[in-house]
């Protein structure tokens, strides 16, 4: 696994990008695909000695186990000094003004490979022949080349500020192959346009694979509108989470004073735009590379008392509007068995060790679907409907009805899924405790 990289320190590298800038975010993405030794080649300018104090103290990169040197031309030591910087098999060379999709880092079959011959990672149609003069601006060099990579630099024969004349010398010297990469995964950020580029491929990083169709083809693209701008301002995800959490609060309050259809419309846009915003804390926390275990946490409380607090005050506005006790007893129907779903699924993140990744739950009921001979009806028929709990599109389906004039309808409708799905949950946890039981019995007869 190679776990060291050397970034060529460029002015431009200080540009930041959606709260961060271009070198901490390469020191960062490095960091969390693995990369643990960062070697920081400079002019010896004063901005960069700056740079490198202000890295030291880093809260994300000190967090991370992320050890960053600094070296520049006139500090070089002994050749035998410059050969035990790099002590793995092979390391990343990178340029410090290129945004990088973090599969550069994780991908790349050739990366775990024994090298004999540096690769340089270009973009586009170019040449592959020795003949070309590309922009090094992401190599992969085999560990023992590092010794003559710095002699040449400090001699002069390839420059910082010259990826074509690095690229032309690791060709020359070191016999460089060229080796493309999918078009989005590298993009140097040298001009307006391709500051724009960058950040097109950055907010695409911040999506999540697990998204539905709604949130993938709507939400996402409304969220991440905000979130370009809410990461230059370096708010915290919390914040948001927070600042969402009072959007979905004040969709309650609406639906609870339930005066008239307009309370109950306003509401039930507001719970659907809270649901779209839900996506800009976990944005900025990937963006900017902020996520933690207490703010997921916060974010999964916080998505459960909107959900309670919703529909609790659509059953208050509801009876406040036709004085009907029905309405009262289906909010005790309600709080009931969401107190067992949320009862049951602690007790099952717990003994699974999900934490607070309850969404994996979700993953695992769909994929039963998949599994016709293993699983019974109830599970097969929960699979199919699972997208139906999605919050993208539960919410937008919330929304509509509303806009139809069927809040009664919803509130039945919901009550009684709500009590489906804790019945389901108890038994889909007891299920998975004994599984987990007899995983353990049989790893330790084994041991």
């Amino acid at each position: 696994m190679i776990t060291e990289a050397v970034i060529l320190l460029k002015e431009k590298g200080i540009t930041e990008l959606l709260g961060l800038s271009i070198i901490k975010r390469l020191i960062l993405s490095a960091g969390q695909a693995g990369l643990k030794y960062i070697i920081l080649l400079a002019q010896g300018q004063t901005w960069e000695k700056e740079l490198v104090q202000a890295l030291a103290t880093d809260r994300r990169i000190n967090s991370r186990g992320i050890k960053v040197n600094y070296i520049s031309a006139a500090e070089v030591e002994t050749e035998e000094n410059i050969s035990r910087m790099i002590s793995g098999p092979a390391f990343w060379l990178i340029s410090g003004e290129v945004v990088l999709s973090e599969q550069v880092f994780n991908g790349s079959a050739e990366a775990n490979k024994k090298l004999e011959q540096p690769l340089i990672f270009t973009t586009g149609k170019e040449s592959k022949t020795e003949s070309a003069r590309p922009e090094a601006n992401l190599v992969l060099c085999p560990s023992s080349f590092w010794p003559a990579l710095v002699k040449a630099w400090k001699a002069g024969q390839w420059s910082l500020t010259d990826e074509v004349k690095l690229g032309t010398w690791l060709i020359e010297y070191g016999a460089a192959r060229l080796v493309s990469l999918p078009e989005g995964w590298l993009v140097k950020v040298d001009s307006s346009a391709s500051r724009k580029e960058a950040v097109k491929l950055l907010l695409q990083s911040a999506r999540k694979p697990q998204d539905g169709f709604i949130a993938r083809h709507i939400n996402r693209r409304i969220s991440l509108f905000f979130t370009r701008f809410l990461a230059p301002l370096r708010v915290k995800p919390s914040i948001l989470s927070v600042l969402n959490f009072l959007i979905g609060l004040s969709a309650a309050v609406l639906c609870a004073l339930g005066k008239n259809y307009w309370y109950f419309l306003v509401g039930g846009f507001l719970f659907e735009f809270s649901s779209i915003f839900d996506g800009c804390d976990g944005e900025v926390a990937r963006l900017t590379y902020n996520s933690s275990e207490k703010g997921g946490l916060l974010d999964v409380v916080f998505d459960a008392l909107t959900y309670i607090l919703f529909f609790s005050g659509l059953a208050v506005g509801l009876y406040r509007q036709t004085k009907e006790n029905i309405f009262l007893w289906l909010l005790g129907l309600f709080l009931t068995s969401i107190a067992w779903y949320y009862f049951n699924l602690y007790h099952l993140s717990k003994a699974s060790g999900i934490g607070s990744k309850i969404y994996l739950v979700a993953k695992e009921v769909e994929a039963q679907g998949q599994k016709k001979k293993e699983t019974s009806v109830a599970d097969r028929l929960a699979a199919k409907l699972a997208f139906a709990l999605r919050r993208d599109f539960f919410a937008t389906m919330v929304f509509l009805l509303l806009a139809l004039k069927l809040s009664k309808i919803l509130l039945v409708l919901v009550t009684m899924g709500a009590l489906v799905e804790s019945v389901y949950v108890y038994f889909f946890r007891r299920k998975k405790i004994k599984d987990l039981y007899y995983e353990k019995q049989n790893y330790y007869n084994l041991a």
